[in-house]
């Protein structure tokens, strides 16, 4: 059954009827600016709460509804809390003309609380998708950044700076397939003076690039880097803050495909059913693919690309100089790719606690 919810952070019974216009327990309102009405949580971040909601306006179509609600208890952090969720509907507003993009359909204050509503994008986010279907083979991960790519292109031309490009934050969407990045909430305006002038320390671990996580520092070079670290996470399946060594500052991707490949070898005749769920599609990459990863990955601001079109532009070189087979290995070696996502999903499951029901 249908079920409108209660918005009130106070409520301990948000379910009612969706007919209804005020919640049955505290008496809230049930919609807002009398149109929008919220039917499920469908998460929470560091200062707001999102729920999947329908627009009455627009014959109920979809759409999300993020109700902010800080975690910080302090004044300051209150105040950098509310900068932070209008900077999102500011970055929206100036970027909801790519299709790639969630579109802006609401900002306001109503009953005490800011709400910023926004086009809800169906479809399943890359963490989930590789938790699935098992990490991507080197064709998957090409046509992946060929998607990523151009709009990340597109943000940057507007002097914006994504700042926590991540798998959580990457949805493909479930009616064209098309790659779309959310929570622009704490993207960045880049200006003249970026370069001497530090800002707040953000990002995701393992994701963001030195120069957010110490210097408060971003750059189009930055939002590279965490494409880079995410491409490793697709290929591999380990997470970037496991798989980076600090001790020799490098990133053994190329070593963990091998070890797979060894294991499997010395493992793979002795496997039940039951074990064999885990292993990469393809134990290694092509020279070109590994060379723009490790591009990618730099330490050093001024060594990575310094734009998406950079990276297009060798990706297609790398596409138009590789043979048929490889690059189709999704058609040629089907019956593998399954058997081996299977035996990898279980080793996920295993050494990084997730669970893959």
């Amino acid at each position: 059954m249908a079920v409108s919810f209660c918005l009130n952070p106070q409520c301990d019974r948000p379910h009612n009827p969706d007919q209804g216009n005020f919640c049955l327990n505290c008496g809230a309102p049930l919609l807002l600016r009398g149109h929008y009405r919220a039917i499920r949580p469908l998460g929470r971040g560091g200062f707001a709460r999102t729920y999947l909601g329908i627009d009455r306006d627009r014959l109920d179509t979809p759409c999300a509804i993020k109700q902010f609600l800080p975690s910080a208890k302090t004044p300051a952090g209150r105040e950098k809390a509310i900068e932070l969720f209008t900077r999102e509907a500011l970055r929206l507003r100036d970027l909801g003309d790519n299709p790639q993009i969630p579109a802006l359909l609401g900002f306001f204050e109503e009953g005490g609380y800011l709400y910023l509503v926004q086009e809800y994008i169906a479809g399943e986010t890359i963490d989930r998708e590789l938790q699935r279907s098992g990490p991507f083979s080197e064709a998957k991960l090409l046509a992946f950044l060929r998607d990523l790519l151009p709009v990340l292109q597109f943000v940057h031309d507007r002097s914006t700076i994504h700042r926590d490009l991540k798998p959580l934050n990457l949805i493909r969407r479930q009616r064209d397939q098309r790659i779309v990045p959310i929570d622009f909430g704490v993207a960045k305006v880049l200006e003249a003076n970026t370069q001497s002038r530090p800002g707040t320390k953000i990002g995701t671990a393992g994701y963001a690039p030195d120069e957010q996580l110490r210097g408060g520092q971003a750059y189009p070079a930055s939002d590279l880097y965490s494409v880079g670290a995410i491409c490793v996470f697709l290929l591999t399946g380990v997470e970037p803050e496991e798989l980076y060594n600090p001790l020799t500052g490098q990133w053994p991707w190329r070593e963990q495909l091998a070890q797979w490949r060894d294991e499997l070898s010395g493992n793979g005749n002795s496997l039940d059913a039951s074990q064999w769920k885990h292993l990469p599609v393809s134990d290694s990459v092509s020279e070109g693919l590994g060379l723009v990863l490790d591009r990618l990955l730099q330490p050093a601001v001024t060594d990575r690309y310094q734009s998406a079109l950079e990276v297009l532009a060798d990706l297609d070189n790398i596409i138009r100089t590789m043979p048929p087979s490889p690059y189709r290995r999704e058609e040629s070696m089907a019956v593998d790719r399954d058997r081996a996502k299977r035996f990898w999903l279980t080793r996920i499951g295993t050494s990084s606690g997730g669970n893959f029901s």
